[in-house]
């Protein structure tokens, strides 16, 4: 199934709802589990957790129900063990799902304030980590570079995450929006980047 070296990634149990995927790397494979490591320093997992594992397999983008069996310190700081505890089942529908975009540098600009932290994206939406005060619900206008191409349009409040005073964490939703260069395009191309750079997809497998 997995071998060393295969791309998966992980929902955490405290996501589960905002369906954001954190890229792992398989690093070995010993006694009867996998060993993975995150891509995002300090992320952690602990033992005995429930988790889900996606990976690209031969049908496709592929879910499967794991466990968190150890936690690894042995040189491969973050490294842990899982093993998969069901079957695996297609999940082509990505777009429903945000990859984190935390060490990729890229940020927004959110009503005017520049440099947002982009933390995870979708073909529909994003996460940004912001200084302003959005309410629920709140349409912001939002512009974000990338490929030397800036895109812009407006965005929904669907989620509030206070994190430390002056900064929030907001899950928006691009609202509909036309044009090469509209917010939903350059969202679409952003998350499409994402994926093809951390799945780094095998020969033969699309």
């Amino acid at each position: 199934m997995f071998t060393k070296g295969t791309d998966v990634f992980f929902t955490l149990p405290e996501e589960s709802k905002s369906r954001v995927l954190h890229a792992a790397r398989v690093v070995d494979v010993r006694a009867g589990m996998f060993v993975a490591r995150f891509d995002e320093p300090g992320l952690t997992a602990t033992p005995g957790t429930d988790v889900a594992v996606f990976f690209q397999g031969r049908s496709g983008f592929m879910q499967q129900p794991a466990r968190i069996t150890a936690s690894l310190d042995e040189g491969d700081s973050g490294a842990f063990g899982f093993q998969t505890i069901g079957d695996a089942v297609s999940c082509e529908s990505r777009e429903c799902y945000r990859v984190s975009t935390v060490t990729t540098g890229f940020s927004a600009t959110i009503d005017s304030e520049p440099e947002c932290p982009l933390t995870d994206v979708s073909a529909t939406g994003f996460s940004v980590i912001s200084g302003g005060n959005h309410g629920y619900g709140a349409a912001v206008t939002v512009e974000i570079e990338f490929e030397r191409t800036k895109y812009a349009g407006r965005a929904r409040v669907q989620s509030i995450k206070p994190l430390t005073p002056g900064r929030t964490r907001y899950g928006l939703l691009c609202l509909p929006s036309d044009g090469p260069r509209s917010l939903l395009v350059g969202m679409q191309r952003i998350s499409a980047a994402v994926q093809r750079q951390q799945l780094r997809r095998r020969s033969g497998t699309g």
